[in-house]
């Protein structure tokens, strides 16, 4: 069964959220991450949907892996840090937002491609072209809106200064 390419689970105004229990239930400190999907965000450590929003955080740079022999070692990245204390109209918190849209591949590569367009042949062109498949190709897309709206790029153009130095580096050597 083919899988597509890979994106977050969630879209970021869903993420933000996550990392916004995370904090306030860690602060700037390190946890074990079964700790944080138990305690803060009160699913199963063992569920798919705990790991898979583990990796959306990660895909929008709002959490960071720590290396530890103890287990699994996770805490609120600077990125998300800002976007929760920072007052919602600061410019350091709309780039933060930007910069977490922007960070998963498969969003970038949409965005480089359409920016705030989005057009109606979005959909054949994501399964012709970019092997996304027909059962993931919808929800994919809506999160996309979804992530595209909340940090404030609809209004935007996709060759803007409002990437990051750091996402235009990764859309030139395909790194995420």
């Amino acid at each position: 069964m083919a899988r597509g390419p890979a994106y977050p689970f969630v879209d970021l105004e869903q993420a933000v959220g996550f990392a916004t229990k995370m904090y306030q239930y860690a602060k700037r400190s390190s946890a074990q991450a079964d700790a944080v999907i138990r305690d803060a965000w009160k699913y199963s450590p063992t569920s798919s949907g705990s790991q898979k929003t583990v990796a959306a955080l990660k895909y929008f740079g709002l959490i960071e892996e720590l290396a530890n022999n103890d287990g699994r070692v996770i805490k609120v990245s600077d990125r998300a840090y800002r976007i929760i204390v920072d007052e919602a109209n600061s410019i350091e918190r709309r780039q933060a937002l930007r910069d977490a849209a922007l960070s998963p591949k498969a969003y970038l590569l949409c965005w480089n491609k359409w920016g705030a367009e989005m057009p109606a042949s979005m959909r054949s062109t994501l399964l012709f072209d970019e092997g996304f498949i027909e059962s993931t190709v919808d929800s994919f897309i809506a999160d996309d809106k979804k992530s595209i709206e909340f940090a404030g790029l609809l209004e935007e153009s996709p060759h803007s200064d409002v990437a990051s130095t750091d996402n235009a580096e990764r859309a030139v050597d395909g790194s995420q």
